[in-house]
């Protein structure tokens, strides 16, 4: 696994309909390989859920839900 010294992941937390709710903001920063994804940020509605039921195969399961987009066109482009 490669390190990035540059790296920033942050996380803020709430409730919303009697669940709590999590925004995670993730980034490669500048010091990775070029194939390292830029920043993104997720949003999950429902943080009262085993944690299995989080990650599927070492990745986001289904409740994360994207911000952020490539296409200048949307409103998740500007979300990092």
């Amino acid at each position: 696994m490669f390190e990035d010294s540059f790296s920033r992941s942050a996380f803020a937390l709430t409730s919303k309909s009697g669940h709590t709710r999590i925004y995670v903001g993730d980034g490669g920063g500048s010091g990775g390989p070029p194939a390292q994804a830029g920043a993104a940020v997720w949003r999950n509605d429902n943080m009262n859920q085993p944690a299995s039921a989080l990650v599927a195969a070492s990745a986001n399961g289904p409740s994360w839900k994207s911000l952020t987009s490539s296409n200048v066109a949307d409103p998740g482009y500007a979300a990092v």
